[in-house]
């Protein structure tokens, strides 16, 4: 028997509505999915009945909040036919859309026409708005496409399809596995991918001038993007690409190095110096990369500076050092299943032999980490000091110095085993000069414990 929409169901039905919008405020997820099955189950009821716009996108909502897409999605489609002209309709219709099939990680994006359809039918259906499913859909195929090469045309079509004034200034911060995330504001993002985009299709005044743009209008950013560090890297990198700014953005880039010493900076340092003839200056700069690269498991990603080693270790005639530098940028492509070149591939072999079948990528890139700290602290300044105090989680170091000043280091970046290393012991530091003298910074970049300690 067919249960009727009575006064008292509907009643029940905005109740359970209104307790599944509260949980869902406080972020109670457990909750709040549970609250909005139990009211759609009546909206449902009701929305037969009656067909009233107010019954439909109450139920709409209840149903994409309880992850019933597809039936959301048949709801929102009879909503529409009857109320299609309404902005709220075409707002929640949206929102459907958007959950079903745009949120989805980019990973388990397997049809990208399906997915730029929907897309698309979103932008159509709705208007630009800061919290709106249309900026929502522009900002998740903004992230899809980064992620894509020899997509620059299609990402720049996706960017200008929003304006800054459209755009969140909320940065937000995530726990993931345990690990505190700051995470990038809408408007952020959109003006970093625009930078990006300009500076790829070699557009580099304009680049600058809209990198100037981003530092003025942006008051708050993420974390990693703290002072606008993105936007001043993007500017120095286009001016060195104007021969009349060239030295602007060469100093430019050293002096955010004294605000953090990132490798990406010294990688830029590398590049420009490489291309300038400048082996010994791109020789520094390649070892300062890798030694200040965090992720030793992932050498994918400076692939740059490995790349330099290899050819300057090939002029210098020191072919089986170049070629261990090619296997392992080849390593760290197949780990993340990256096309290989046949020229890297060429590049790897001595006298007819891989020399990634040789060396697996454990061993050599313990050998390479090992010989870049042997050559690196011909540029650092030394210094005897003695162990102050040792950190209880032991990931940092506190030392002072012959002369009274004070130093620390990293547990990452000792010379040895951990456990080995107590408080009065004498320890020798390599402290980065390039860094050091510009912002006091006093942190070394090796620590080995002293033999006679």
């Amino acid at each position: 028997m067919r249960v009727r929409a009575n006064d008292e169901l509907v009643q029940s039905a905005i109740k359970a509505f209104e307790e599944a919008e509260r949980l869902a405020l406080n972020k109670e997820t457990d909750s709040y999915v549970g609250a909005y099955e139990k009211a759609s189950r009546m909206l449902k009821t009701i929305w037969e009945e009656k067909r009233e716009m107010t019954y439909g996108l109450k139920l709409m909502k209840a149903l994409r909040k309880s992850r019933h897409y597809e039936e959301a999605l048949m709801v929102s489609r009879e909503v529409f036919k009857l109320y299609g002209d309404r902005d709220a309709v075409k707002n929640s219709y949206a929102w459907v859309i958007y959950d079903y099939k745009i949120r989805v990680r980019n990973e388990s994006i397997t049809n990208e026409k399906e997915f730029f359809k929907a897309a698309n039918a979103i932008c159509e259906m709705t208007a630009a708005g800061i919290y709106s499913p249309y900026t929502a859909t522009v900002m998740k195929v903004l992230d899809y496409l980064k992620k894509k090469t020899n997509r620059i045309d299609l990402e720049e079509k996706w960017l200008n399809k929003v304006q800054p004034g459209d755009l969140s200034t909320e940065v937000r911060n995530i726990s993931d596995n345990g690990k505190n995330i700051s995470v990038p504001s809408d408007k952020e993002k959109w003006f970093s991918l625009k930078a990006s985009v300009l500076f790829e299709k070699k557009e580099y005044m304009e680049c600058i001038k809209f990198c100037d743009k981003a530092l003025e209008e942006l008051q708050v950013y993420s974390k990693n993007n703290e002072g606008g560090f993105f936007f001043a890297r993007k500017r120095a990198q286009a001016k060195l690409s104007i021969p009349q700014l060239e030295e602007s953005g060469l100093r430019e880039l050293e002096g955010l190095l004294s605000r953090r010493p990132e490798w990406y900076i010294f990688s830029d340092l590398a590049s420009h110096h490489l291309s300038k003839g400048l082996v010994d200056d791109a020789y520094k700069y390649s070892l300062f990369s890798l030694i200040y690269y965090p992720n030793k498991a992932k050498f994918v990603t400076v692939k740059t500076p490995l790349e330099i080693l290899g050819k300057i270790f090939d002029l210098r005639e020191e072919r089986e050092l170049s070629a261990k530098h090619y296997a392992l940028i080849i390593h760290a492509f197949k780990v993340e299943e990256y096309k290989i070149s046949p020229e890297y591939t060429s590049k790897a072999n001595v006298d007819g032999e891989s020399l990634v079948e040789k060396y697996p990528i454990k061993k050599l890139s313990e050998e390479l980490q090992s010989l870049w700290i042997d050559e690196i602290r011909r540029y650092l300044d030394k210094v005897l000091a003695r162990v102050t105090k040792v950190l209880p989680d032991r990931k940092k170091v506190f030392v002072k110095s012959e002369n009274g000043s004070e130093y620390s280091f990293k547990f990452a970046n000792f010379q040895g085993r951990a456990r080995d290393l107590s408080s009065e012991d004498r320890v020798t530091l390599y402290i980065n000069p390039i860094t050091s003298k510009k912002n006091g910074a006093k942190e070394a970049i090796i620590a080995e414990k002293d033999p006679s300690s």
